[in-house]
């Protein structure tokens, strides 16, 4: 089902709480706040150019954006108005708001840089020997920051003073870093093809995992006993964290964009540039399913229930598609089954041939009607 169109590439899509609305963004300057049921647009926000990302404040009633234009924008929920502008000297890639909201942590360019909502003062700024950041994050306590850059670098910093605690080196980019639970630990991934694990007091390096292309994500399973990771070499790689022993790999056929675990860690949901979303059973690496697009596929995500599987693409689509894992789906449909899955179907002749978006539409409704029937 598709819930809504932008005119250029989603960057980021965004759950309300209680699962009824969607909030997106996107290169075509703007954001929109969707009814997921129906559709309905119910907000429009612009920038002067492609919006990098967005989010809700805790009670909803605030959205927070960032933009290619350099600006951090504040918008109020309800009315639309703008209630803040924070202004960076390039593009802004990301900003989160403190546990209080009464600050905001963003990066742009070479530097971190944390603000006062209410007054929109600059309160400290971080640099990255003149490379651009790739991401910041807070600690647990708000007390450190960790940010990662171009400059081939992990940066741990005391937020009250500015001051840099621990500096963790990879041999090329560093394209994201995450706290364990204790926050004992840091976990880092690169463009040197590799993960990373630190002992955060001592800086020590415990652990690499390598991958044959650039990394560019990477995840700590619950119990932290594994690691998920996914690169530019076409794979998603399940690790034993104790041992570094590749466990799993699942293979697209062009880098992979991203990978998460379902809430029971059953299941590993994937995205590639392949222009498709795989869903995988975790234990066998059996592919469940293969949802195929005309476009790359830049971000997926479980519906709270995890009933749907919710993605976004660079062709501006934002789409659902219902799981049915306990329903039989009767063999007469399985041709059916197989033209959804497949985004093809077989000609009287016996050639293979891409579905048209309408002709896709139409089946996918077919089948799931299928399945709704089935028990």
């Amino acid at each position: 089902m598709l819930i809504l169109n932008h005119n250029r590439k989603v960057n980021r899509v965004v759950f309300s709480k209680n699962g009824k609305e969607i909030l997106s963004c996107s290169r075509d300057m703007s954001i929109k706040l969707c009814n997921k049921k129906s559709g309905k647009e119910l907000l429009v926000l612009n920038h002067d150019s492609g919006v990098n990302g967005v989010t809700f404040s805790k009670d909803e009633r605030l959205i927070l954006s960032w933009s290619m234009d350099y600006t951090i924008r504040l918008w109020d929920k309800k009315s639309g108005k703008e209630l803040l502008i924070l202004k960076h000297n390039g593009s802004v890639r990301g900003a989160i708001f403190s546990k209080d909201e009464n600050e905001i942590l963003s990066w742009s360019a070479d530097k971190v840089t944390v603000w006062n909502k209410k007054s929109s003062k600059e309160l400290l700024v971080l640099k990255h020997n003149h490379q651009l950041v790739m991401g910041a994050i807070f600690s647990k306590d708000e007390k450190e920051i960790l940010s990662w850059s171009k400059d081939q670098t992990v940066r741990l910093w005391d937020k009250k003073n500015g001051k840099e605690l621990l500096v963790l080196k990879h041999d090329y980019w560093v394209n994201g870093a995450i706290f364990s639970k204790d926050e004992k630990e840091i976990l880092s991934w690169s463009d040197d093809s590799t993960v990373r694990l630190w002992n955060k007091k001592s800086g020590k390096n415990l652990l690499i995992l390598k991958h044959n292309r650039v990394v560019r994500g990477a995840i700590f399973s619950k119990n932290e006993k594994e690691i998920l990771s996914w690169s530019n070499d076409n794979t998603v790689r399940l690790w034993n964290k104790k041992s570094g022993k590749e466990l799993l790999v699942l293979k697209h056929n062009r880098a992979v964009r991203g990978a998460i675990f379902s809430k029971d860690e059953n299941e590993i949901l994937s995205w590639s540039y392949d222009k498709t979303v795989r869903l995988w059973d975790k234990q066998s690496g059996k592919e469940l399913l293969v949802l195929k697009h005309n476009d790359y596929v830049v971000g997926a995500k479980y519906s709270k229930d995890e009933k749907e599987i919710i993605y976004w693409t660079a062709e501006g689509e934002i789409k659902t598609y219902k799981l049915y894992r306990d329903r039989k789906l009767k063999k007469e449909f399985y041709p059916l089954k197989a033209e959804v899955e497949s985004g093809c179907t077989l000609t009287k002749s016996g050639e293979i041939r891409v579905l048209t978006k309408e002709e896709w539409e139409e089946k996918k409704r077919r089948y799931e009607e299928a399945l709704e029937e089935s028990k």
